[in-house]
């Protein structure tokens, strides 16, 4: 599945190292292109020399960028209303700037152009370069590090309130909200109940919703357990390229190019079964969901009923009644003795059952991540009479979508250190845009 050219331009900007082998090719274009200005100068006819370089007057006007930016954060109003103060707020700072900056020129002014010193004309192809530099660092060196990022939604775990992509008929992915979130803020206060945010989640957020994942964990942790016969099997059916064209069996970013042909010995067979999983996503694949839970919160989930916040029923306005239904707990299976592979064979010595154990066992390693790693772990330290109570320094994260949203209910609580950002308004479609 392809993703729209929008979103694949936004991760590849993700990319520091992309954004720096830009800044750098921008450089070295400036200094070869004023080496070949040095040659070859524009012509100028007399008295139409520009004045001297001042470049202090265009620091002040790249740096009024900084005050307008956190203008634009601060201020909540409709996005088009904020851009348009925080344009005008640049403005009316970049001209006070200038004045200011004459008047101290008045007294302490320029040498004047002179043969020892002189001035050309504006070279438009110098200015462009330049630009883009400026660009690049401001907008990747102190924008996106410490104030502000752009993000696309990837799946239906918010809506209605962020909508996720979709297929077209064509089998393209399209669609899906893009949104500007606010780094700054949350670096100062802990987010508020209702606000939606970006974070990291533990490792059970991604591990528990990929059964190649939730395999290699049980494997890493029992290495010797297996049989020959049962790693065959498991080989096999992790090269079966039907799981990587069927999303809904939770098998992605298997490494099926890495093709294996079983060994005797279970051992060997164990650790290429462990380059065929994949492996945990990079960090910047972060979640978004909306804050229920604060520190010391005790939160009680009923169903049917949604969500009671300190024995009072949260107000959830932007839930739709199915949503609201699907509030609970969910429930969390208590894995039985596991699957093994049953000799029995046909006439031509292939075990008969080696289907059956493959889909058994991989359900079973399921239910055994479900249970004892993400219940037992991350759920149950914190329940008390059948209520979750928020520890410190943590928030509770839930989907709008509660029917399919993988969220504390399922992987616990968010540290404080793993939040990113809060959002502040979707940008694309322009159908959709709005604050959040």
């Amino acid at each position: 599945m392809q993703t729209s050219p929008l979103s694949q331009f936004l991760l590849l900007m993700e990319n520091l190292y992309v954004v720096a082998a830009l800044t750098l090719v921008a450089i070295i274009l400036r200094v070869f292109w004023v080496g070949y200005r040095k040659r070859h100068p524009l012509p100028v006819k007399p008295g139409q020399e520009i004045p001297p370089h001042d470049g202090v007057l265009e620091a002040l006007e790249v740096a009024m960028f900084i005050p307008a930016v956190a203008l634009w954060l601060a201020i909540n109003v409709h996005p088009i209303l904020r851009t348009v103060i925080a344009v005008a707020g640049y403005f009316i700072l970049v001209t006070l700037a200038r004045m200011q900056w004459k008047k101290f020129r008045m007294t302490h002014p320029l040498p004047p152009v002179s043969a020892e010193r002189p001035a050309s004309p504006k070279d438009m192809m110098l200015e462009i370069i330049d630009t883009v530099i400026i660009a690049l660092v401001l907008v990747f060196g102190i924008v996106r590090p410490f104030l502000m990022q752009t993000y696309f939604i990837p799946s239906a775990s918010m809506e209605t309130t962020l909508l996720g992509p979709h297929l077209n008929a064509a089998g393209k992915m399209v669609g899906g909200d893009k949104l500007i979130a606010n780094k700054f803020v949350l670096r100062f206060r802990m987010p508020k109940r209702d606000e939606i945010i970006v974070f990291n989640p533990p490792a059970a957020g991604y591990i528990g919703n990929n059964n190649g994942l939730m395999l290699r964990e049980w494997l890493a942790q029992h290495p010797d357990t297996l049989t020959v016969d049962e790693t065959t099997i498991l080989v096999r059916g992790l090269q079966d390229p039907h799981l990587l064209e069927k999303p809904e069996l939770g098998f992605s970013g298997l490494k099926q190019s890495l093709r294996f042909v079983p060994m005797a010995d279970a051992r060997l067979n164990t650790e290429e079964i462990l380059k065929i999983l994949p492996s945990l996503p990079a960090q910047r694949d972060a979640f978004i969901k909306r804050v229920i839970g604060l520190p010391g919160d005790t939160i009680e989930f009923k169903t049917g009923d949604g969500i009671y916040i300190n024995s009072k029923p949260l107000d959830e306005p932007y839930l739709t009644s199915g949503a609201l239904a699907h509030s609970g707990l969910p429930a969390v299976p208590i894995p039985g003795e596991m699957p093994r592979l049953m000799t029995t064979q046909d006439a031509n010595g292939n075990n008969t059952n080696e289907d059956d154990f493959f889909w058994g066992f991989i359900q079973w390693v399921g239910d055994w991540y479900k249970h004892d790693e993400m219940y037992e772990k991350l759920i149950a330290p914190h329940m008390q009479d059948g209520k979750f109570v928020v520890p410190a320094d943590s928030v509770f994260m839930m989907g709008d979508n509660r029917a399919n949203s993988f969220d504390s209910r399922y992987w616990g609580v968010v540290p404080r250190q793993n939040i990113k950002a809060r959002a502040v308004s979707t940008f694309w479609p322009l159908n959709r845009l709005k604050l959040l």
